[in-house]
């Protein structure tokens, strides 16, 4: 029996303080938007930021890849997810 995937999304509209010079979103905001999705994911399995603390593990995020297929205007809403196949 297959394990279904975890997955959750934010919807947010960047502000202009998430901009570069050139009025798109800085890339490294966008490691702030995923971990938005994060934190989404981990109320939705009851397993939040203080529980985590509580139970004395810590789960870093150690490994990341980005594909930049477009930039994002500062003030575009947009989706942030996260699926765990």
């Amino acid at each position: 029996m297959n394990k279904p995937a975890l997955s959750s999304q934010v919807i947010m509209t960047p502000s202009f303080q998430d901009a570069d010079p050139m009025g798109v979103v800085y890339h490294g905001n966008y490691f702030r938007f995923f971990e938005e999705a994060r934190h989404v994911m981990l109320d939705k399995i009851g397993y939040n930021y203080r529980e985590m603390q509580a139970s004395g593990y810590m789960w870093p995020i150690i490994d990341t890849r980005v594909k930049y297929i477009k930039p994002i205007p500062f003030d575009l809403t947009v989706c942030s997810g996260i699926v765990n196949l």
